[in-house]
């Protein structure tokens, strides 16, 4: 106590070194900064090599000035497939999570379900009629890279492609327009792989080009298939699968090739 009245001093109290080096690296382990990195899955990372891969056999070509579009040049939402179902059906039918209530008197329409918009993340559950089935590598998007010169047929063999299709929200769909990976991303990094895989797989099938831009766009995208966080829907396959390596492989059989590591 000092020589005046009322006055106390408080002598700080030291904790031991160890006691506080204990708590330090407690606080620092439950907050995860030391964790051990999460080791690379080798599927995944193959699956990204296998696709960069495939990005490298798409011809990079500018695209000419957009003439004679339209929307009716490619005859869509026919049954190329045999189900008896329009492809818009086959598409919301395969990609639906879950059951499914269909028309009993029409089994191929859907009356409700639920459906992972991969482009934005949002889960929809109910009509069909509220949701899109977007064509991945959009018409207009195809028309400049190659689909001008082909047959009717071809388009319309294109246009009911299951290989291009994908349930998504009608927000993203408006979003990403006739737009390719040169312009637009899906907002959800996450579904950057299958994006990338369904557009690089659908060029390759029918042999469109890519412009430098959207070649870089792809590149960037295909390049997230190493990583772990990388979503898909069903009946869409991700890279590193081997319902992904069944379609790369009859993809390039139509083509006359093979994958590298097939001889």
């Amino acid at each position: 106590m000092s020589g005046r009245r009322g006055t106390v001093r408080v002598r700080p109290r030291v904790r031991p070194v160890a006691a506080v080096v204990a708590v330090v690296a407690l606080v620092v382990s439950s907050c995860g900064f030391f964790d051990e990195p999460e080791p690379p899955d080798p599927d995944r990372a193959a699956g990204a090599a296998v696709l960069l891969g495939l990005l490298d056999l798409l011809v990079v070509a500018e695209e000419p000035p957009r003439v004679g579009y339209s929307r009716d040049e490619f005859p869509h939402w026919h049954d190329i497939s045999g189900s008896g179902c329009t492809a818009r059906q086959d598409a919301l039918l395969a990609q639906a999570q879950g059951l499914v209530q269909r028309d009993l008197v029409q089994p191929c329409v859907i009356v409700e379900g639920d459906w992972y918009s991969l482009f934005d993340g949002v889960t929809f559950s109910g009509a069909p009629a509220e949701i899109d089935v977007d064509h991945v590598v959009a018409l207009a998007e195809a028309w400049d890279s190659g689909a001008s010169g082909w047959t009717l047929e071809r388009r319309r063999q294109f246009a009911n492609d299951p290989l291009n299709l994908l349930v998504v929200t009608r927000r993203s769909n408006r979003e990403k327009a006739d737009l390719d990976a040169g312009d637009w991303k899906p907002p959800m990094a996450d579904a950057w792989c299958v994006t990338a895989s369904m557009v690089i797989l659908t060029k390759l099938r029918y042999e469109m080009t890519v412009d430098a831009a959207e070649r870089d766009g792809l590149d960037e995208m295909a390049r997230t298939c190493e990583r772990s966080d990388q979503r898909t829907v069903p009946g869409v396959p991700l890279p590193g699968t081997p319902e992904f390596l069944g379609t790369a492989r009859a993809v390039l059989a139509e083509r006359g090739l093979t994958l590298p590591d097939d001889g």
